[in-house]
């Protein structure tokens, strides 16, 4: 990978040493609700929960199989310890602020300061914007150094004229990002929630990774954040490979009294059984292989997700908290775009797994970064010991059901899909 500028190419650790210049300034944006503590909430299918209920669907969640039994540890201790949701002690990047999937809403409710970046399109910084008015803490948003709003206190009715001029992109601007991020005192916590289609996603994660590992040597705590996608291979516990096998032989899954002997005829194409042979043994334990990689989502994505892994990886044994969880098959825009999928996501159901809606993947995935932040015994910590490297991206998962499943998931999508054509939400 090369840095291109001016039609001058040079390697990326060049560009990012050459280029450095601060071109961005900051203008700060306040929040105009009170500091409260208030208990963590979920939406869910038309609800809000709270307290007991909240832990009753944790439950139900881990007891049908959709989520690990850590990710309910994690968030049952988010529940008891509401105080640890007041952020107005902690810096956050959060590269992608307009994400679907990102925690904005839930960092400004919270009180964070929220450091936001993502592409200079008006539409898209008048909706971050919106969402930090309505929060509790600040945002820092990068503008042109010289503008009138750099170094300001941004009124609320100029922020139509702010969302005009704010913003970067990580892939042109890197260097100047890597500057602007620099100028943070204090502990921070960087999160990629950047999702691009094709090839630009590969190169969207490869300038984040410049910027993480530009920010390393910073004498101040840093904490890096991912969001791992589901539809990606993972080595997982001997528990869940026993799980789904007992589902295979007590005769699989609800809605397919049909999978063995469709499996037969197929060819062993379709209702294939989970984990029939992909398992392996390591450090005294036995893994098994979770292939849900789904081919139709492309190279590009798979190499920009699995970078991610990498970095949070290597960070991780060089002594930098990396905070990558899971998160559960999700209805955005980006995946229902595709027909195929958007059937796909809607027949789910009828095979065990859940898919989820935004609202509720975000409030659950901001709760799991408060989690990685407030627990010092969190596995995004390098001192908390881990039985194999692999194990960070197991521990607090929500795979949405893909694991635990007794047939491979990628071999039940055409059913599910046919199955989403008598769904309404396809």
């Amino acid at each position: 990978m090369l840095f291109r500028r001016g039609g001058e190419e040079s390697s990326v650790d060049e560009a990012m040493a050459t280029y450095a210049e601060g071109t961005l300034g900051t203008a700060v944006v306040t929040g105009s609700a009170a500091r409260t503590h208030r208990p963590f909430a979920v939406p869910y299918r038309g609800r809000t929960l709270v307290g007991a209920d909240l832990r009753r669907q944790l439950d139900d969640w881990v007891g049908r199989g959709i989520a690990e039994p850590s990710f309910a540890d994690a968030l049952a201790l988010v529940i008891d310890n509401p105080a640890w949701l007041d952020l107005s002690d902690q810096a956050i990047a959060v590269l992608g602020a307009g994400s679907q999937m990102g925690p904005l809403r839930q960092l400004c409710e919270w009180g964070a300061d929220v450091w936001a970046l993502d592409l200079p399109r008006p539409q898209v910084w008048a909706r971050v914007l919106a969402t930090a008015r309505v929060g509790s803490g600040r945002m820092m948003v990068p503008v042109p150094v010289g503008h009138p709003s750099a170094g300001t206190l941004v009124d609320e009715t100029d922020d139509a004229s702010l969302a005009g001029v704010a913003g970067g992109n990580v892939i042109t601007d890197t260097p100047e990002v890597l500057t602007w991020l620099r100028t943070i005192d204090g502990p921070l916590t960087v999160g990629n929630y950047v999702y691009a289609d094709g090839g630009v996603h590969v190169r969207a994660s490869l300038a984040i990774d410049a910027l993480m590992t530009g920010l390393a040597g910073r004498s101040d705590p840093l904490m890096l954040a991912f969001l791992a996608t589901p539809t990606d291979v993972f080595s997982v516990p001997d528990d869940v490979v026993d799980d789904a096998r007992r589902g295979y032989d007590g005769g699989g899954l609800p809605g397919t009294l049909l999978g063995r002997p469709m499996n037969r005829l197929s060819g062993r194409r379709v209702f294939e059984p989970h984990y029939a042979t992909a398992t392996y043994r390591d450090h005294d334990r036995t893994y098994g292989i979770a292939d849900n990689l789904v081919v139709r989502q492309g190279p590009n994505y798979a190499l920009a997700k699995r970078m991610q892994r990498w970095r949070a990886s290597v960070a991780r044994e060089e002594g930098t908290a990396a905070s990558l969880n899971i998160a559960p098959p999700t209805r955005t825009h980006s995946v229902v775009k595709n027909r195929m999928f958007a059937l796909a996501y809607a027949g789910m159901g009828r095979f065990g797994l859940e898919v989820f809606e935004p609202e509720t993947s975000n409030a659950l995935m901001a709760g799991m970064l408060v989690h990685d932040l407030r627990n010092p015994r969190s596995s995004a910590h390098p001192d908390v010991e881990l039985g194999h490297p692999l194990d960070l991206f197991v521990d607090g998962a929500n795979p949405g059901g893909m694991w635990r499943s007794p047939y491979e998931p990628n071999s039940i999508m055409a059913a599910a899909a046919v199955a989403g054509l008598f769904e309404g939400r396809a």
